[in-house]
């Protein structure tokens, strides 16, 4: 029975209306009478022994979850002989299907896919969770766009713990049609390749503004399948279009493995080693697949009245004739003899995730402590990602105007955070103000660093000069340049000169310091590429980290400068750490902040924001030295973050400078 308006529940919670209701249970939004905010209340009707045992479980689990494209779960209780009750964020702002509806036509694919990327962040923490966590009700009704431009999965409810050796219950099944896959309106099993599925057919909908076929429909001839994309949508890229195919294929085994296997394809990421380079394909040991014991299922309990369709073989022929490939995606291994760090800090083994395409499983895997940390949003107005002909994957930032350069209260935060490592003055940060207004025009840049691999490529080509690593062994590998388990680390150890002439033989050039800090910032001004400190003036580290762990390489535990390293932490890293390790900032970027400081192409000079042009500043003028940015692992945090600069030899080849291209 519904619950009533004004009901008040565990003496806290108001009901103000109801959401939405299905067999098992009910959605409501509710008031906190406690801390006064508004919130959604889920209901579970099931009020049985078992059920009541398997909801305290899990929703201990979900209150331990935390992440920017996820809501958060603060409270649960029960009431005997009611039901059980889940409390939660509740999210403000308009769903894709409510933005669907009041479009005419598709949404544009540069939006879309910012949004499915954020939606492949949270759907990636939830699988690294032990159990991972499946949501099974992906569609664009439980997409959820906030005013600030975040992507939100909600119907984030009661969990059901899943066994893959068994068979699941129909009670534990949430089906919708057009976005289940076939093995959700079966006994069979669903694994996270389930919400893969959800995902693409949530990225039809948005690209060709039709609803996508019911699956068991299309296995069982009752309906054809769905047409390519960039058949029904023109302006949607042939590489988009095949890989939606895929995410959709009916077979388990055909689609992508992972979320991050369709984000890749997504993004049209086929980095590859130089020519000489790249050793031996993966052993068929090395390319299995990790088979979780337990999966976790995620979503409000709705009963679908739906009988087991899955009689028929599966419509192959037009996935078979789609300009897809069906090789098998991202390997998760344990390469034996490889090592996470250049300066190993952890020699006991570990699983570790490879975050590269099949064809280049030999790169040096990300460890999983880094995998683990989600993905931030890309603002909404980020385009469609674009790719250089090195291969790199670009994020295209519009013109538009920010704020360049430290505040008073940020410089003053900066001083004392870095007070409480080393002796600091507040002239260390005088050169980034004052703070004022920038234009800058369209650009893309690279989503991550120049690895070693890339770079290599242009020496081999005879452009680019060798790596001279000399008087930096102590603080990386001497085959750090060319072995290949170092492949996808940043190339450092090369001069500005060097580190321009590569992206010139690219066909890019150098950020300026204006490109680089809109860039690491973001158009909301963020300190850090994740966000900023809560509250903004706290000085704990525990506060900036918001998941209690570092989220970018700097000088903590492992760094091997004392005199101002951060004990308490540890990013696993006691030098520079693969490329896209940890989470991507704003305009989905990596390592803007933290792992190297990045060469830029303008002069440095301590007086350049007291006389910036308001549009495309560059400083031009010659001096002795260029400017670096974005702190690097050996600096502390109180230096890695959007606004730092440093004046650097041009000619200087440290271990802890690199670069990343601009168009």
């Amino acid at each position: 029975m519904a619950l009533s308006t004004e009901q008040v529940l565990n003496n806290r919670y108001r009901i103000v209306k109801l959401l939405g209701q299905g067999g098992f249970g009910a959605v409501y939004r509710a008031w906190d009478t406690t801390l006064a905010r508004p919130c959604a209340l889920k209901e579970n009707l099931d009020t049985t022994q078992d059920a009541r045992r398997q909801f305290e479980r899990e929703a201990r689990i979900l209150a331990n979850l935390s992440h920017p494209n996820l809501p958060r779960v603060y409270d649960h209780f029960s009431i005997t002989g009611q039901g059980q009750y889940l409390v939660m964020e509740f999210i403000d702002g308009e769903d894709l299907q409510q933005m669907l509806e009041r479009s005419s036509g598709p949404l544009p694919e540069g939006q879309a896919l910012s949004w499915i990327e954020q939606v492949c962040a949270a759907l990636r923490y939830l699988h690294l969770q032990n159990p991972p966590i499946i949501h099974r009700d992906i569609k664009p009704a439980n997409i959820k766009i906030t005013p600030d431009g975040r992507a939100i999965l909600v119907d984030f409810g009661i969990a059901k713990i899943y066994d893959p050796h068994l068979k699941t219950t129909v009670g534990a099944r949430a089906v919708t049609p057009g976005y289940s896959p076939p093995e959700q309106y079966s006994q069979g099993e669903t694994d996270a390749r389930s919400d893969v599925y959800a995902l693409g057919a949530t990225l039809y909908a948005l690209l060709t503004h039709k609803e996508p076929p019911e699956s068991v429909a299309v296995i069982s001839q009752l309906t054809p399948p769905p047409e390519p994309v960039h058949i029904l949508n023109t302006g949607v890229s042939p590489q988009i279009s095949a890989a939606v195919q895929r995410a959709m294929h009916p077979s388990r085994e055909a689609r992508f493995r992972s979320v991050d296997d369709f984000r890749s394809a997504l993004m049209g990421r086929t980095m590859r080693a130089p020519a000489g380079m790249l050793p031996a394909g993966p052993s068929p040991a090395r390319r299995a697949a990790r088979t979780p014991s337990t999966l976790l299922v995620v979503g409000l309990v709705v009963v679908c009245g739906i009988g087991a369709l899955l009689a028929g073989a599966v419509l192959a022929g037009f996935f078979r004739n789609a300009s897809i490939s069906t090789a098998a995606p991202l390997a998760i291994s344990s390469p034996p003899g490889a090592t996470a760090s250049p300066v190993p800090v952890n020699t006991s083994p570990a699983e570790t995730v490879v975050i590269f395409p099949t064809e280049m499983a030999t790169w040096t895997p990300v460890p999983q402590v880094a995998t683990e940390i989600p993905i931030l949003p890309a603002p909404t107005d980020t385009p469609a990602v674009q790719s250089g002909q090195d291969d790199t994957p670009m994020t295209s930032i519009p013109a538009g105007s920010f704020m360049m350069g430290m505040s008073e209260n940020i410089a003053q935060w900066h001083l004392k955070l870095c007070n409480q490592f080393a002796a600091c003055d507040i002239v260390d940060y005088e050169d980034a103000m004052p703070r004022h207004e920038v234009f800058l025009d369209a650009y893309a840049l690279d989503i991550h660093e120049v690895t070693n691999a890339q770079y290599q490529a242009c020496v081999q080509a005879g452009v680019c000069q060798p790596v001279d690593l000399s008087g930096q062994t102590s603080y990386v590998s001497a085959d750090y340049a060319a072995s290949p388990r170092f492949y996808n680390y940043p190339v450092v150890g090369v001069t500005w000169q060097q580190a321009l002439a590569y992206c010139q033989w690219t066909g890019k050039s150098l950020p300026t310091e204006a490109q680089f800090e809109r860039a690491a910032s973001g158009d909301a001004g963020w300190l850090f590429s994740w966000g900023n400190p809560s509250p903004l003036s706290s000085l704990d580290l525990d506060e900036i980290f918001p998941l209690g762990k570092p989220l970018a390489n700097y000088c903590d535990r492992e760094c091997p400068f004392d005199a101002w390293k951060d004990p308490s932490h540890s990013d696993g890293y006691a030098g520079p750490a693969p490329v896209m390790s940890f989470q991507a900032g704003a305009f989905g970027l990596y390592d803007m902040v933290g792992n190297v400081l990045e060469w830029v192409m303008d002069y440095y000079s301590a007086s350049f924001y007291n006389n910036l042009p308001q549009s495309n500043p560059v400083n031009d003028t010659p001096g002795e030295l260029r400017t670096t940015r974005g702190g690097g692992w050996n600096n502390g945090l109180y230096h890695s973050t959007a606004y730092f600069r440093r004046g650097s030899d041009p000619n200087s080849l440290k271990a802890y400078i690199g670069f990343r291209c601009m168009r």
